[in-house]
């Protein structure tokens, strides 16, 4: 399994969740089914719209904020706190800003 461990445990691997996502979601929306509307679409990358590589760079540093804001405002974020015994904070690029702020400020 590439995101859950084989060993049957029910904690997913953050990084190769993010991997997926980005070679498989990130490229069907863009080369399938936003192919006209890749502007209004990834309206929150940074990097722009119009380069798979680009939206990939934007989705490693904002997570789901790449989205137009109607898509974002609309999914519940729940933090997830990967060390539960050190003082580390919780949030991070794969958690998507879990306390619900857009890290760019576009609300």
């Amino acid at each position: 399994s590439i995101v859950v461990p084989a060993d049957g445990g029910t904690e997913i691997d953050s990084e190769k969740f993010c991997n997926a996502f980005k070679n498989k979601v990130l490229m069907y929306l863009f080369e399938d089914v936003a192919k006209q509307k890749r502007p209004k679409l990834f309206e929150g990358s940074k990097y722009g719209q119009t380069r798979y590589s680009k939206i990939c760079e934007a989705f490693d540093e904002q997570g789901i904020y790449i989205f137009h804001e109607s898509i974002y405002n609309n999914v519940k974020i729940a933090a997830v706190n990967n060390a539960p015994d050190s003082n580390a904070p919780v949030n991070s690029v794969h958690d998507n800003n879990a306390n619900g702020e857009n890290p760019e400020g576009n609300e």
